[in-house]
């Protein structure tokens, strides 16, 4: 009888140790999932804000180039112009429209002439548990670096020809006939080399109207945009 009360005292006991070792362990996972939840979070939300950064910078970048290109197309730029349409927040509503639909802003932008690039950042709309909220940057650029075209030199206007000299009128003497007027010939249109980097674009600068005609082909590959390196970069 002693021995049946000891067996039955043992496996109460065994029972409970069993009890407490699944207690221990399902604390043990609840912990661990309470620290890991939020940097999985974390680290989800980096990845979407890279994303968006990413997203944000190719359309600001491409844009650009699509803006360059139908001006061209046009006919609506001129010699003066042909970067004056830059400015450092060139292409941010582009931007700041990828990164709205990937859940984030733009937190600061601009658009760099010196090096081509546009340089993005972002931050993440939803905040963390922890109340912050993930950045990211990116940059992108085209091959063609619009923002650095320059002209080579304008060749000469063409001379007009010279009047007619009169001799001087003598007392006495009859009127001279009057001379029909002189209009100057029509302007040429004249070839204009820019340079962008290594690239040459090639252009008709169109006498008539002062306008500046591409020539140069198809520019769809030139302004594809890329992601680059943003190091050493700032917005």
């Amino acid at each position: 009888m002693a021995g049946l009360m000891a067996r039955r005292v043992q496996g109460e006991a065994g029972q409970i140790a069993s009890a407490f070792v699944v207690c221990a362990v399902l604390a043990a996972i609840s912990v661990l999932l309470f620290l890991l939840i939020p940097v999985g979070g974390a680290a989800d939300q980096r990845s979407r804000a890279q994303t968006a950064a990413d997203a944000a910078a190719l359309a600001a970048a491409g844009s650009l180039g699509g803006r360059f290109q139908s001006l061209l197309a046009r006919g609506l730029l001129t010699e003066s112009d042909l970067t004056d349409w830059l400015g450092c927040g060139s292409g941010r509503d582009a931007a700041q429209d990828y990164a709205s639909r990937n859940g984030a802003d733009v937190s600061a932008y601009c658009y760099r002439p010196a090096d081509a690039r546009v340089v993005v950042e972002v931050r993440m709309q939803d905040p963390l548990p922890t109340g912050e909220r993930s950045q990211a940057r990116a940059a992108a650029t085209t091959k063609l670096p619009f923002g650095r075209c320059r002209f080579d030199r304008r060749p000469p206007l063409p001379s007009l020809p010279p009047l007619p000299s009169l001799s001087p009128r003598l007392p006495g003497a009859p009127p001279l006939p009057s001379l029909p007027p002189v209009s100057p010939p029509p302007l040429p249109d004249l070839p204009l080399l820019a340079r962008c980097g290594s690239y040459e674009l090639r252009f008709l600068l169109l006498g008539e109207r002062g306008q500046l005609k591409y020539v140069g082909g198809d520019l769809d590959d030139l302004l594809k945009p890329r992601l680059v390196s943003t190091r050493d970069l700032d917005v």
